[in-house]
């Protein structure tokens, strides 16, 4: 069974599709990244709101890599508390106890940081001390 999938994916075809796969992935995530929010919050029509989220991640690549980086190590960081408590204790069922916790706590930060990207990439003033910032008050 290992030696057949070794074989399917050295395939060439196979690789460009797992290719094709994760840059069509990385795409749409993109586009849809802001959407919802875009549409909800701002009544922003749908296409638009892809455009827009789009744009948003494009002209901000650098601070979503660093954003996508750290939570990656915050999920290893993660694992590696739970590894390490389960290795303490010498019992695989700290492990199986604790792993629901820990991702449903990982998850639940990854989402709430959501809004902190849209909030940065969509804000409505200018950063302070901004010259071409208009006035405060109108």
């Amino acid at each position: 069974e290992p030696a057949a999938m070794r074989e399917l994916m050295s395939q060439g075809d196979f690789q460009m599709a797992a290719i094709l796969a994760g840059t069509l992935n990385v795409v749409i995530a993109m586009l849809f990244w802001h959407a919802p929010a875009l549409v909800h919050w701002h009544g922003v029509a749908p296409v638009k709101s892809l455009f827009f989220s789009l744009v948003a991640v494009l002209k901000n690549t650098r601070a979503y890599l660093l954003y996508g980086l750290m939570w990656m190590l915050m999920s290893f960081a993660g694992g590696m508390v739970l590894l390490v408590l389960t290795a303490l204790s010498g019992s695989a069922a700290v492990a199986s106890a604790g792993l629901l916790p820990v991702a449903l706590l990982i998850a639940s930060m990854f989402f709430t940081s959501l809004w902190f990207t849209f909030r940065d990439s969509f804000s409505d003033s200018a950063p302070p001390g901004d010259a071409a910032a208009p006035p405060a008050s109108a």
